[in-house]
């Protein structure tokens, strides 16, 4: 079902306002209809990243780079897995507002993406053309969408929250008052790869023992921070600037999300399906999604009882620390005492004795000893 919607999506998208008689632009008139983001499809893989990205510079290249990075997160289990939970707890309250005199057939209207309640944003014009709303193209278009983007990428982790610019909307009616909407648009790159080391840090510090791979990837010689994080070789990589438009480069977004009507309030989902997953500390846990009936907690967190805490110790209500002597495996180690910040284990790849935890590398292997 879902890859016929985006199908379809991508039909109507051929469609190009701003190509020939120029852009649709403000003001606007007419009523202004209020939704709420209800569900979000992020791509799963690289066929959904390329359906729900576009060509944003006109050169026949698909456009998607943070759309392709969020498809690989589920490969480790590090994408969040239940964005309606976030949405029953306040934490995505995204609406669209769409300012139009026809929701049919109206070839003046204003669509625009508020990320949160209180957010500016600047509405893209478009027309409606039996039920389904076509942007101005951002290829072609000095009149987009800005606003902000406010979006559940990473599990153990808050929302991202990316500043939107040149973006374009498409909505087709799903006949029951909502629309299933596509957006694509372009960040800057210093600020996508500082809000996501931002959520890879409070990620990987809620829940090191399920994202160790992800940190081994990082590679990092300094203690984990959000700074060591954002200048790390993996994170600079993958969130290249993958787009230049304006003279400026950029890194491309795109997804697919559902909206409902929503005249007033929130008319977010309020049933919650794994309080786990939800980033608010309800039922029994200890902190925020962890401690009793949830996996147990990261560092410096609030505890009531040693399994409550990944380092086995629960001191004075809070989690201890792990160390490099413990006698233990925890923190980012991949074994006792050894790994991540502790140096590497006996067979990992080195090139000093310092990066062992051993003190020694066999330097005509290339392995610590």
């Amino acid at each position: 079902m879902r890859v016929l919607l985006l199908a379809a999506l991508v039909a109507c998208a051929n469609p190009q306002p701003g190509s020939g008689d120029g852009d649709v632009v403000g003001p606007f008139t007419g009523e202004t209809h209020r939704f709420a983001i209800d569900r979000f499809d992020l791509p799963g893989n690289s066929t959904e990243a390329k359906l729900e990205g576009d060509d944003l510079t006109g050169d026949g290249t698909v456009d998607n780079q943070v759309g392709a990075l969020i498809a690989s997160l589920i490969i480790d289990k590090d994408l969040a897995p239940n964005p309606q939970d976030l949405s029953a707890t306040g934490l995505l309250p995204t609406t669209i507002e769409i300012q139009a005199n026809n929701l049919f057939n109206d070839d003046h209207v204003g669509v625009s993406y508020v990320g949160r309640p209180g957010d500016s944003a600047i509405p893209v014009g478009g027309t409606f053309d039996a039920g389904t709303f076509i942007s101005n193209r951002t290829a072609i278009s000095t009149h987009s969408a800005e606003g902000s983007l406010v979006l559940p990428i990473f599990i153990d982790a808050d929302p991202t929250e990316f500043p939107l610019d040149h973006g374009e909307l498409d909505l087709v009616s799903d006949n029951l008052g909502g629309y299933t909407g596509q957006l694509r648009g372009l960040i800057h790159s210093d600020v996508a790869i500082h809000q996501a080391a931002i959520s890879i840090y409070q990620m990987l510090l809620a829940n090191p023992a399920q994202h160790l791979g992800f940190e081994l990837l990082l590679r990092l010689t300094t203690p984990l921070s959000v700074d060591a994080i954002e200048h790390s070789s993996l994170l600079q990589s993958v969130l290249e600037p993958d787009v230049r438009l304006g003279g400026e480069t950029w890194i491309s977004i795109g997804f697919q999300f559902h909206m409902s009507p929503c005249d007033s309030g929130s008319c977010t989902p309020t049933q919650v399906i794994d309080h786990c997953d939800d980033r608010v500390r309800d039922s029994d846990e200890t902190d925020i999604d962890c401690g009793g009936s949830c996996h147990a907690c990261g560092f410096s967190t609030k505890c009531a009882i040693d399994a409550d805490c990944q380092t086995g110790h629960c001191d004075s209500g809070a989690c201890r620390e792990p160390t490099c002597t413990d006698g233990v495996k925890n923190g980012y180690e991949g074994d006792v005492d050894c790994g991540g910040e502790c140096g590497g284990c006996p067979g990992e790849s080195c090139t000093a004795n310092d990066q062992c935890a051993s003190g020694h590398c066999a330097l005509s292997a290339g392995e610590c000893s």
